[in-house]
Order: structure tokens, then sequence, then C-alpha cells
């Protein structure tokens, strides 16, 4: 708080991502392209409104897991990972009976299965895509696809040293 301040006013910034079964710029007739895509709480000439844009076309799938330190407060191992979590896992949920309150959020980690444009003649994906809990069974197109992976530490959820 500042002296003599009574109220501040600060900007919220809202934001989801989701993945959709159309892209904007590269659907066609007979091939529907997904996408990831963006809503946003944006600030419209009349008052709020939410923002929708396309991030990245060919993205079929995006997966989200919290890594979770569970060790004490003040104890030596505090800010390591001890596990990974689904989103709404009983750990991470306040009012749940397996609610751990020393819980901390300390990474996200991120996965995004992304398919190409159009199929390729003479290929078929027989690939069965095992990740982040999933198992999606071969889709047997002619569509190439890969998985990419990236975990963020979330700086700002670390003890201090």
């Amino acid at each position: 708080a500042f002296p003599g301040v009574a109220s501040q006013t600060h900007r919220v910034v809202v934001s989801g991502y989701y993945v959709s079964r159309n892209s904007t710029f590269l659907d066609e007739p007979g091939n529907a392209m997904p996408s990831l895509r963006l809503k946003t709480l944006a600030q419209g000439p009349a008052g709020p409104i939410v923002t929708d844009q396309e991030v990245l076309a060919g993205v079929e799938d995006l997966q989200v897991e919290f890594g979770v330190d569970t060790d004490l407060l003040n104890t030596p191992i505090r800010g390591v990972i001890d596990r990974y979590v689904n989103p709404g896992d009983p750990i991470i949920t306040p009012g749940d009976p397996a609610f751990l309150p020393n819980a901390e959020i300390i990474a996200v980690r991120l996965w995004l299965r992304v398919r190409a444009e159009r199929g390729e003649n003479g290929f078929t994906d027989t690939s069965n895509y095992i990740y982040a809990d999933q198992n999606v069974l071969a889709p047997n197109d002619q569509l190439r696809r890969m998985v990419v992976t990236k975990t963020i530490y979330l700086r700002n959820a670390r003890s201090p040293s």
C-alpha cells in the first residue's frame, strides 16, 4: 500500500488458449485445418470485449501439466519439482480432501500435436501418440504429425534463495 492512497486501479490481463477445429486462414473445402487460438479479454469502445485470434494453424491437441513442489516451506529441498499433475488434480484443488496446502506450482509443461497442412501421397500415419497421459491411436491418414513439448519454469513461484 502507498501512504495516503485510498485506492488503486490495475489492468487485468485475461487470456485463454484453446484448440479449434478450424483455421481462419488455411481451411479449404473438404480439408478443415485445426488451429491453436487465443481468447483475450480486452477493452472495446463500449466496454469489455473478448477477442479471438488464431495463433498457429495445424495444432490438433494442446495438453498441460503442472510441475508441483510438495515439500514443506523452509526445507532445504523446497523449490524442486516433486511431481507433475494434470489441471484439477486434488493436491492443487482447495477444498478437496487430498489438497496439499504447501503444494506450489513451479513449472508448466506443454505439449502440442501438430499436423501437416495437406496429406502426402504414399505416406500413412500409423503412429500412436503417447504424451501427457494421452494415448492417441494411429490416425491412419496421409497427414504427417509431430508432438512438441516445452517446460516453462515460473520464476515468480520459486522460493527466494
